[in-house]
């Protein structure tokens, strides 16, 4: 080994040159006498964190998503069961202006009527499996589904009016 030349690791480490006072003499500059010093194991302790944090942090934001979600499947799950409900109604309403055409301005009295007049094939259920109900008046007739909860005359019922033409 030539004087002066230091042999070097072949797998660099993270070193961090640190001035030795002790080597220092008149005929080298203190600038060059150096002591590395290793710095990996503390380097690996603040990757190891860096790493928990970064992975504690991705685990609160997948349990943050996965709460979101479950609300809101359970919010649109109402929403779409709604919007299904509407369809219903608005295809029901349209089949008792058709029964009512065929028979003389009568009510049918339930969905069961539509199905043995042919108007339709089955009787549907709303999205919630309550069967849809008709009420009958003289000015027209309601179509009704009693909603998520199940119970008719409440705040989440939904209602489709069909209005008898003039004449009948």
């Amino acid at each position: 080994m030539t004087p002066g030349v230091e042999a070097r690791d072949p797998a660099p480490k993270a070193l961090s040159p640190v001035y030795d006072a002790s080597h220092a003499s008149a005929s080298i500059e203190p600038e060059r006498v150096c002591r590395c010093v290793d710095l990996s194991p503390t380097l690996r302790a603040y990757r190891s964190l860096a790493e928990f944090t970064g992975h504690l942090g991705l685990f609160f934001l997948a349990l943050a998503g996965l709460v979101w979600l479950i609300v809101l499947t359970g919010s649109l799950g109402v929403c779409a069961g709604g919007r299904t409900a509407e369809k219903d109604l608005a295809t029901l309403a349209t089949s008792v202006e058709m029964y009512a055409l065929i028979h003389d301005a009568r009510c049918p009295g339930d969905p069961e009527q539509l199905v043995e007049a042919g108007i339709l094939k089955k009787a549907p259920r709303d999205p919630w499996g309550a069967p849809y109900h008709i009420h009958c008046s003289p000015r027209g007739a309601a179509v009704l589904s009693s909603g998520p909860d199940g119970r008719f005359a409440t705040e989440d019922d939904l209602v489709e009016h069909v209005e008898w033409l003039e004449g009948r």
